[in-house]
């Protein structure tokens, strides 16, 4: 006990040991130090580090600076990345390749789970340990400054770093011992220092070590990696490191998508050779798909797929089906997949002071309609949010929310996956984002700015897209209620007059609202499913209805070409191919000469377009017509359904094209199959097979100088001037005839209750022309109709006669028969023809 002891003093019996050696500084220094936070110690044998082949280029400029080759001046490197984006895993690497090379002094990785790691006390005194046990040169220094002020460790972060770091160096730096930066070990790695609890001990961190160089020029060099923190980016920006500091980013310019790539189809292929299910694995699995997403999900973050290789590399699960859970195919039975990531994103958000507004700026990001949304000025006008409040929102969370510095600081997140956390009530708890709440809330505040200009290219399309996937709540009842489609109406009407720049928003027109925005509006609306949502939307169909029946009024309601347009509007094509009613109105009226004093211009209020429609418009258009309380006399009637009919059977059966290719009969089919050379010769010799005539937009095949000549000296516009599409003549005559065989079974089964003798005529004395060879399953259905709908017309004959019989007996002291009186209205449907 007494061997390396001196001046023992012995007295009655009891003794007084006095120590002038450095074992007890030494001992006080081994306390103070957490060995946790090394590089190498056992506490951290999991920790993180580089897949081999990955992050070459990150490393090689590392090294190149540690050994003096670049950015010679720069003694601290900050080295910083989204969370998970493998700043440990580099720090790690790097302190491993120093370590073998005798170029690493101390390293310090602070952990916000380990009391030992998450606070500034134990810094200097780790890092001073580690200079005693790699510099023994500096340990006699160490112990006798310890000896001298044995409550060092208690002292401020300056008076640590001058007694513990920079007074033991100094004689050494003095000497030269530094000197070379490739043989002498200088390097000091600081890890994850945004994990230290207090965000003012970060900054005071990086305060001391910038001051130690500028006042006491310290022969060393700090690698330090850390969440890009405000606080921290604040600090590192700040004049007193400038000359001291370079900066690597982790950040696409290194290609991580490449790293994770790698990685991942490294870590399936050990998978494949060392799991214990390894012979019940396909050999070509994962697919490239699955990899492909996996990179995606990742951002560049390389903690997502590192968390995807741990669940799925249990030896205990199949490594097919924990794929399956994490790519969503399959629920996960027992743990959650992604608990670290969870306990990740939880721990960051924890240190938000003001919650909710942060999470409806990220709610926004997230679930808003446009790209555009995600620019932060547009985000504060949407909000109501004051210049800058975004990013006073979004500071602390930085690590996982950045913002690009240009003119429109458009915000990013940096994991794909935040979305998914956010949006699991399980996996976020009390950060959940509810989205449906949110959307009615994103809704409510669309029809507040309706009326005026603010933000009008995102508020139309934006409140469709939001009431869509709304929850219908009070607010958002309230909101609709004190919508006023009348002046909306107005509103829209006046800015397309009056704004140059109208082309650019939605809507950019009268047309464009009424047959789009509005009905897509009223679909939503009942959609949300209120008890009194036909009073919500009755305002809007008022003001649709009102408006379709002004620009009707144009029109004489008996107009045979605007009734057979509306017809085929009206009904559905017997195939689920979208017809183009545009280009079928212009054959189906063009041999009618007639047609061509119909204003065909003046349609706009219909939208031709409709006809591809599958959504709303079109339903909403065809509710107005066959409802007489909305469109009164406008509205299609069974009268009105058989007049069209007879129109279309006539262009079938009198359809202009009769010469079609012999490959259009089934005679011709057989001589294809059996004598191919024959074929050929036919196809070579046929005028439509060798030249396909192509029309330009003032060529329309109307035989439009033969029309001009007879219709001398009255002035005839042209129905389509401004029609700029190429035809070609026989496709395209063919397909309006098709699209005519389509709609005719639907016409007639609605012409059905009513009798129209001309018509009845007609189908029974005439055939379709040869272009329905062209098409026969669409002409058996079309017949099949046309048989359907005479049959029926019998029976009504057979009524009528039995109703006149009867009638007649009623009254037999008047033989005069009046099928117009009212006593018969209710026993069959009758026309003026008729009569």
């Amino acid at each position: 006990m007494f061997s390396r002891s001196n001046n023992i003093v012995f007295s009655g019996g009891t003794f007084t040991q006095i120590e002038q050696n450095g074992a007890a500084g030494f001992d006080r220094l081994q306390k103070a130090a957490s060995p946790g936070a090394f590089h190498n110690s056992g506490e951290r044998f999991d920790s993180p580090r580089c897949h081999p082949k990955t992050r070459l280029a990150v490393l090689e400029k590392i090294m190149r600076w540690i050994l003096g080759s670049e950015d010679r001046n720069a003694l601290i490197m900050w080295l910083h990345g989204a969370a998970g984006a493998g700043k440990s895993a580099i720090a790690q690497t790097i302190a491993e390749r120093c370590y073998e090379a005798k170029l690493l002094i101390a390293t310090f990785f602070f952990a916000r789970s380990d009391p030992s790691r998450n606070r500034a006390r134990s810094l200097f005194p780790t890092i001073a340990y580690q200079i005693a046990c790699t510099i023994p040169e500096a340990r006699v220094q160490l112990e006798n400054i310890i000896n001298r002020d044995p409550l060092i460790f208690t002292r401020s972060l300056e008076a640590q770093m001058n007694s513990l770091i920079v007074e033991p160096l100094q004689e050494l730096s003095i000497s030269g011992y530094f000197s070379d930066p490739t043989l002498a070990p200088r390097l000091i790695i600081i890890d994850g220092i945004d994990e230290c609890q207090d965000s003012r001990m970060q900054c005071k961190i990086l305060e001391v070590i910038s001051n130690s160089f500028r006042n006491h020029h310290l022969p060393l060099i700090f690698l330090i990696a850390s969440r890009p923190e405000q606080d921290i980016s604040l600090t590192f920006n700040s004049g007193s490191l400038s000359g001291l500091l370079t900066i690597i980013p982790l950040d696409n310019t290194f290609l991580p998508d490449d790293d994770i790539r790698l990685f991942l189809r490294d870590s399936f292929d050990k998978i494949k050779k060392t799991h214990p299910n390894k012979p019940f694995i396909p050999p070509s699995w994962p697919s490239s798909s699955t990899i492909y997403s996996l990179v995606e999900k990742s951002s560049g973050q390389f903690i997502y797929s590192s968390v995807v290789m741990k669940y799925v590399s249990s030896l205990r699960h199949r490594p097919t089906d924990r794929l399956e859970v994490i790519l969503g195919l399959r629920s996960a039975p027992y743990d959650t997949p992604f608990a670290e990531l969870d306990a990740l994103y939880m721990h960051i958000f924890s240190s938000l002071e003001v919650l909710d507004p942060a999470l409806l700026v990220i709610g926004l990001v997230l679930l808003g309609y446009h790209s555009d949304m995600q620019r932060i000025s547009n985000v504060e006008e949407f909000l109501s949010l004051n210049p800058g409040d975004v990013t006073m929102l979004l500071g602390d969370l930085t690590s996982l929310i950045t913002w690009v510095e240009d003119e429109h600081q458009t915000i990013r997140l940096l994991h794909a996956s935040l979305g998914d956390f956010l949006l699991d009530k399980s996996r976020s708890k009390q950060f959940y984002i509810d989205p449906r709440s949110l959307h009615a809330r994103f809704a409510c505040h669309c029809i507040q700015m309706l009326p005026g200009k603010s933000l009008q290219w995102y508020t139309y399309r934006g409140i469709l897209h939001h009431l869509s996937l709304s929850l219908p709540t009070t607010e958002l009842r309230d909101a609709i209620i004190s919508l006023s489609p009348t002046y909306l109406l107005e509103v829209v009407r006046v800015d397309a007059t009056n704004d140059e720049d109208r082309h650019s928003r939605y809507p950019n027109n009268i047309y464009d609202f009424v047959h789009s925005w509005l009905p897509q509006f009223v679909k939503h609306i009942t959609v949300l499913g209120y008890e009194d949502g036909s009073q919500l939307y009755a305002p809007q169909i008022a003001a649709y209805d009102q408006f379709m029946k002004t620009e009707l009024e144009e029109y004489d309601v008996n107009t045979p070409h605007l009734n057979v347009l509306l017809a085929l509007l009206c009904t559905s094509p017997s195939s689920k191919r979208q017809p183009d009613i545009f280009a079928t109105t212009i054959y189906l009226l063009r041999w009618d000469r007639a047609a061509m004093h119909f204003d065909f211009d003046g349609l706009h209020f219909i939208d031709l377009s409709l006809g591809y429609s599958k959504d709303a418009s079109l339903h909403f258009f065809r509710d107005f017509l066959q409802h007489t309380a909305r469109s009164g006399i406008y509205a299609m009637d069974a009268e009105k359904f058989s007049r069209a009919a007879l129109h279309c059977v006539r262009y079938l059966c009198d359809h202009l094209c009769q010469n079609l290719p012999p490959r259009y009969t089934g005679h011709d089919l057989e001589i294809c199959r059996n004598a191919p050379w024959r074929w050929r010769k036919l196809i070579s010799t046929n005028r439509l097979f060798r030249k396909r005539k192509r029309m330009a937009s003032n060529q329309i095949p109307l035989r439009w100088d033969e029309i001009k000549k007879e219709y001398q000296g009255v002035s005839v516009v042209h129905p389509f001037p401004n029609f700029h599409v190429e035809w070609r003549e026989e496709e395209t005559r063919l397909e309006a005839y098709r699209t005519v065989l389509e709609h005719l079974p639907d016409l007639l089964d609605r012409a059905s209750e009513y009798v129209f003798d001309e018509l009845a005529e007609f189908i029974r004395k005439r055939s379709f022309s040869d272009a329905s060879l062209k098409f026969p399953r669409r002409t058996k259905l079309a017949k099949k109709a046309i048989e359907k709908y005479l049959a029926n017309a019998g029976q009504i004959d057979v009524r009528i006669e039995k109703a006149v019989r009867s009638y007649s007996i009623l009254n037999a002291k008047d033989n005069t028969l009046s099928l117009s009186d009212p006593n018969m209205l209710h026993l069959f449907p009758v026309s003026e023809s008729d009569t």
